[in-house]
């Protein structure tokens, strides 16, 4: 246990570890990808990962199911958009601005299927990925939805460009 302070400390701790967490999934599947994609091999990657600085509590959790390919939520839709519905709030109370996490929020919101997607170089999507799966063309207007909300975004705040570009945004990786 942690003393951080007698007002909203605590929630705005909770909301920012949570947030680490929601982003150590992304990076895990991140740096699968491009291991497996550099040669490594799914097993040593994840071996790899789980003695490496980056081996937090999360990462080890997560290793076992993944090394067996079950993606199995931990945690239900509702419950996760609660959480990011909480951290967009504070940030935008505090003047921070989150925009990976609006840009999660907008779409996980619209759509409870999408677990995740991979923003492009070029900052088109691709690689989506949903839960139930989709037909073709359910997937084909998810990833029009997906890019127009993109779109949205960068014409609002251009400077998001760069931290978009290359990422994996994911609900849940495990």
């Amino acid at each position: 246990q942690f003393w951080v302070g007698a007002a909203e400390e605590a929630r705005y701790a909770k909301l920012a570890v949570n947030l680490m967490v929601a982003v150590t999934a992304g990076m895990m599947k991140e740096a699968l990808a491009l291991g497996t994609k550099g040669g490594i091999s799914w097993e040593k990657m994840l071996e790899l990962i789980g003695e490496s600085v980056v081996a937090s509590p999360v990462v080890k959790y997560k290793q076992d199911p993944v090394r067996r390919h079950d993606y199995t939520p931990t945690a239900t839709t509702s419950l996760v958009l609660k959480d990011v519905d909480l951290m967009v709030a504070a940030a935008k109370a505090e003047g921070v601005d989150l925009p990976l996490a609006t840009v999660m929020q907008t779409l996980f919101r619209r759509n409870p299927e999408l677990c995740g997607f991979l923003v492009q170089e070029d900052l088109s999507c691709s690689h989506i990925a949903c839960h139930p799966a989709l037909d073709r063309e359910e997937t084909r207007e998810l990833l029009d939805e997906i890019s127009a909300t993109l779109h949205e975004l960068l014409e609002q705040e251009p400077e998001a460009a760069e931290l978009l570009r290359g990422r994996t945004l994911a609900r849940s990786f495990h």
